[in-house]
């Protein structure tokens, strides 16, 4: 029969330790795991929340534009503030940073940095543009820049042609959608191929919709702007390579502005806008042969950019094709079925500003933003 004898020494010091380096190492970075975690999850929380100030600045920059922020500098309580004052750090003509303090978020406040770029060109003698009763389209990258992919692959300028389409749909003007897309076609092994395709071209870069109205007169359509650059390896009727279609089969009366903006990479520009030719092709349903059209156009597509020289309107640089009916009658400025004006003012206005907003800590206002980082930063562009 076995005797057991009772061992009362426990563990030794030694065993103790080393039960404590084991749990060490299998404790720690667990704990630092989770403090890290807890550090990221507190930083992301505030970087989205400085996201949503940023955001909400923008917002208001949308709903009143961009003129409404300097009209409010140097006063009290101003339409973006909150019970705060606010300053004009630097103003130019193309530029204006200004200084937002106690913008609220999430019941933290912050400071803000608020800089618009003026974006100009020179306007028709009509009112200025309208968020509730205007589509602005503006392009911020010239033809030349979209082809590159395409030029890479060894397609000469001279075999790639691109049309540009403002579509309007809806029953009338109170519900108008307004959708401007571009798009380029050319040869390639033998094939010819769209870029974007016609499948892809909606979901893609080169379709937005610019305007939707909401269905009452406080959102009715009145005018659509499109500013572009033109694709100016189309110099002839035989080598007509640049197109702008409108489609207003929806019939709804609406002024189109179409206006050339100058690149100012490319040299040799008074020559390219000499030969430069665009065909405008205008295509409208419903109304009598006859009927005036209800498209009006105004365009500085008799002017070349490199000199300012005004010529007759459509003289050289358009093309016009008009559609009613599936009847195609080509048209001039003097025809009266389609209205056709040049841009008459020399004024240059401000028609849209690109914004960024740069979100900080509060207290940086008061230390006039000195070696401050920016907590978060937005860009956008609004309406003058």
């Amino acid at each position: 029969m076995h005797s057991f004898r009772k061992n009362n020494k426990g563990i030794t010091l030694v065993e103790l330790i080393v039960s404590i380096a084991i749990m060490a190492v299998i404790v720690l970075p667990v704990l630092n795991s989770f403090l890290t975690s807890s550090k990221t999850n507190a930083k992301a929380k505030s970087t989205q929340r400085a996201t949503e100030a940023a955001q909400n600045v923008m917002e208001q920059l949308t709903a009143t534009g961009a003129q409404a922020l300097a009209d409010a500098c140097g006063e009290v309580g101003g339409v973006y503030l909150s019970e705060s004052d606010n300053c004009i750090i630097e103003e130019d003509s193309d530029k204006t940073v200004a200084a937002l303090k106690g913008i609220e978020a999430d019941g933290k406040s912050y400071d803000v940095l608020v800089t618009l770029e003026s974006v100009s060109a020179d306007m028709p003698d009509i009112n200025r543009i309208s968020d509730s009763h205007d589509a602005l389209y503006l392009s911020d990258q010239t033809a030349y820049d979209d082809v590159g992919d395409i030029l890479d692959v060894g397609v000469s300028e001279s075999e790639i042609s691109r049309v540009i389409t403002i579509t309007m749909e809806g029953s009338d003007a109170t519900d108008a959608k307004v959708t401007v897309s571009r798009q380029y076609t050319y040869s390639y092994g033998g094939s010819e191929v769209k870029y974007p395709s016609d499948t892809e071209l909606s979901a893609s870069d080169f379709s937005d919709v610019i305007f939707q109205g909401s269905g009452t007169d406080s959102t009715a359509l009145e005018r659509i702007y499109l500013f572009y650059y033109p694709w100016y390896p189309s110099d002839s009727t035989a080598n007509l390579l640049d197109s702008i279609e409108i489609d207003n089969q929806v019939g709804i009366d609406v002024d189109v502005v179409l206006v050339k903006q100058e690149d100012e990479t490319l040299t040799s520009l008074e020559t390219l806008e000499d030969a430069y030719l665009v065909k405008v092709n205008v295509t409208e349903s419903g109304a009598g042969t006859g009927s005036p059209s209800g498209v009006c156009i105004y365009t500085n597509l008799d002017r070349n950019l490199y000199s300012g020289t005004d010529t007759t309107v459509c003289a050289t640089q358009m093309d016009f094709c008009y559609y009613l009916n599936d009847v195609v009658a080509d048209v001039d400025a003097s025809d009266p079925v389609l209205s056709v004006y040049s841009l008459t003012t020399e004024e240059e206005q401000d028609i849209s500003y690109n914004v960024t907003i740069e979100i900080y800590e509060d207290g940086a206002y008061d230390r006039s933003f000195a070696g401050e980082d920016a907590i978060a930063e937005i860009t956008g562009g609004v309406c003058s």
